[in-house]
């Protein structure tokens, strides 16, 4: 078994400097799980606790100890070849000749990097690097794979490219993988489940789907998801939200008041509801990418909703999507956790 459990996990490096807070995660075996947030959040120090490489100040964190770790500046020796960076953890492990070079050639073929085996690192693209530093981790046969942003120095493409060959890669192995990343769109295709941390706190873990259409609170709804959820301040009475230029009905009541209404750009169509839902939106820049189009502006008029009320919608997939789920999340302003409502489509039309 290769599980991992962080059990009530403090990193703190001064008194008034704690960067991992109380982290409680169990990853079970097998598991592709990814840790994801913006740069400072924790993460890659939750990552380096598990390997060895930072103490731990509270808590306990259980594992095996037959781990590999694959950083993000690949970390090859350069003068060596690309067979000799990846067999040096089996010489520093005095493994016979004949052992050592079945698993190398067998890491070198999975990895698609036969070709190169003679090659130094600087005549390696980045992608051909990333995979040897892929390859030095696998043929130690390790029970878990420890990734700290591996693919955040190679371009779009190669970025793309090498997602699918580490699911692969996964897939292949049956092993355990734990990957860190500051980029949501890789924790979204890559992860079996994802912890989304801000801040040194845990804020959710779920699979993509559950983070995507059940966020805990406005910050897991605002991170996760390409483009990001809308956020608008509103009214609420009964099942009804309003706001400037804004009139939406809500699938269910809720408490009279002010609070915060998130809907995913999907929800929005150009298309009139049947239940009268209707978004004013003032548009400032359209992206067109083919298949989709995003209007990006401004919702109602006069200062008092332009600032906190930019609204993305993408219409195409709107026409596709608006049922597929409930588009609206109420936020309250004292209780940040999400009130889940029924399942239901709605949309919103959006004027320019």
């Amino acid at each position: 078994m290769a599980s991992v459990t962080f059990d009530h996990v403090v990193k703190r490096y001064t008194a008034d400097v704690t960067v991992v807070k109380d982290f409680n995660v169990d990853i079970k075996d097998k598991e592709f799980m990814v840790l994801v947030g913006p740069s400072g959040c924790g993460k890659s120090t939750a990552l380096r606790m598990l390997a060895g490489l930072e103490s731990i100040t509270e808590g306990q964190i259980r594992i095996g100890r037959d781990i590999a770790m694959v950083f993000q500046s690949y970390a090859l020796y350069p003068h060596m070849s690309v067979y000799d960076n990846m067999a040096f953890p089996l010489q520093m492990q005095h493994m016979k000749k004949d052992d050592m070079d079945r698993r190398v050639k067998n890491a070198s073929k999975i990895l698609g990097l036969d070709p190169f085996l003679k090659r130094k690192p600087r005549a390696l693209s980045g992608g051909q690097r990333q995979r040897v530093a892929l390859g030095r981790a696998i043929v130690r046969n390790p029970k878990v794979f420890l990734l700290d942003e591996p693919l955040s120095n190679l371009d779009a493409k190669l970025r793309g490219q090498t997602r699918i060959e580490l699911q692969k890669l996964h897939r292949e192995l049956e092993t355990t993988f734990i990957y860190v990343t500051h980029d949501q769109v890789e924790a979204m295709t890559m992860g079996d489940r994802i912890a989304i941390m801000n801040a040194g706190i845990l804020q959710q873990v779920g699979t993509p789907g559950d983070v995507y259409d059940r966020p805990a609170n406005l910050f897991v709804a605002g991170f996760i998801g390409t483009p990001t959820m809308n956020f608008v301040p509103v009214t609420t009475s009964d099942s009804t939200a309003t706001a400037s230029g804004f009139t939406a009905k809500l699938p269910k009541s809720v408490p009279a008041g002010k609070g915060t209404l998130g809907f995913r750009p999907e929800a929005l169509t150009d298309k009139p509801s049947a239940d009268g839902s209707t978004l004013q939106m003032k548009v400032d820049v359209v992206e067109r990418l083919g298949s989709d189009q995003y209007l990006y502006g401004q919702v109602g008029g006069g200062s008092s909703a332009s600032t906190p009320a930019r609204s993305t919608s993408s219409t195409r997939r709107a026409n596709r999507r608006s049922s597929d789920r409930d588009p609206w999340k109420r936020f309250g302003h004292v209780r940040t956790s999400m009130q889940r409502a029924s399942r239901r489509s709605g949309g919103l039309s959006a004027q320019r």
